[in-house]
């Protein structure tokens, strides 16, 4: 069975920002302190963004429902992930890193995939399994360095720069921030090799792009939504998983919603406590999924968790990836 581990980085975070609170900062180059001109600074997840000017300010407005990290990435230099906000405030200056070209590396073992072979795999995985996936492109694709690892059995993936994803299918244009992507495969018996664990974590700013959105593109995000991450997270949190369709089943022997489920409230967050380390979940009768859980975890009230990486998908949840992906302030 293939699992997924996702963490788009986009959610939950220590601080709280109060509506219409306006963040302004400089973006310096950490080595000269120059200015940094046309350095995209964006909230995770949102659609909030602006640029830097000449002098390399900023000025930009923070959501007042949601608490995303503040993002500021360019070319050539590290991306900078804020999840203080009093770090901007204090000094109003913001240090980017520079990000060396990455050096030619001695290969210890030889990679037999072809370049071709690597970016179908990255895509497959990157994007999921659903319709939407085959509407997606990547236009700046040609920045992305594959490498495949025979003896581990593992494909990854890197970029210094943004990856510019145009989803057709729901009417977004994404700017995505790659931090880390790795497959794994699994041989079987017969030696026919096929994916068995991905992970990829990153940063994704959503624009439309249309400027009115077009009703093919509402209902689309409708069905993407259900029986989503996104939508299953919601419904714990609001102790609301019968009411929108999710059935919860312990060793094949269907359960009570809430029996392996223990929620407690923390201000705007509900704490989860998952009593069994696999749960399987039926969501409208016929997309399966299985839930695997190492750990505690938090749900905010627009339904985004973290830790992240607490949490391992497999079937109907874990096939919706960045091709349905929506923003964490989406509403149904």
């Amino acid at each position: 069975m293939r699992k997924v581990l996702i963490s788009i980085l986009l959610f939950l975070i220590s601080f709280h920002i109060q509506a219409q609170k306006v963040i302004e900062g400089f973006v310096y180059n950490a080595k000269d302190t120059t200015a940094i001109v046309s350095a995209s600074v964006y909230f995770g997840g949102t659609s909030i963004g602006v640029a830097t000017n000449s002098k390399g300010f900023f000025s930009i407005e923070a959501p007042g429902q949601i608490n995303p990290p503040l993002i500021i990435s360019s070319l050539g230099y590290k991306v900078k992930v804020i999840t203080n906000l009093s770090e901007v405030s204090k000094e109003n200056l913001i240090f980017l890193n520079e990000n060396p070209e990455t050096l030619e590396t001695v290969l210890l073992e030889a990679d037999p995939w072809t370049r071709r072979k690597k970016l179908a795999e990255f895509k497959r995985e990157f994007f999921g399994y659903t319709k939407a996936a085959s509407s997606m492109i990547i236009e700046n694709e040609d920045i992305l360095e594959l490498s495949y690892s025979p003896s581990k059995n593992t494909l990854t993936a890197s970029t210094s720069q943004p990856l510019m994803v145009i989803n057709r299918y729901l009417g977004y244009l994404i700017t995505y921030d790659l931090i880390s992507f790795k497959l794994t495969y699994k041989t079987n018996s017969s030696g026919l090799t096929s994916p068995y664990m991905s992970y990829y974590e990153g940063f994704a700013f959503f624009e439309e792009s249309k400027k009115k959105i077009k009703n093919r593109f509402k209902r689309r995000r409708q069905r993407s939504y259900e029986g989503s991450i996104l939508h299953f997270m919601r419904a714990l949190r609001n102790r609301s998983l019968a009411a929108e369709g999710y059935k919860i089943f312990k060793n094949k022997t269907e359960v009570k919603p809430y029996e392996y489920f223990n929620l407690t409230r923390n201000d705007d967050l509900v704490r989860v406590d998952v009593l069994s380390d696999k749960l399987n979940i039926l969501y409208k009768g016929s997309e399966q999924s299985v839930l695997e859980v190492n750990g505690k975890f938090s749900i905010d009230k627009l339904g985004n968790y973290a830790p992240q990486q607490n949490i391992v998908l497999s079937g109907s949840m874990g096939g919706k990836r960045l091709a349905d992906l929506l923003p964490p302030d989406f509403n149904k």
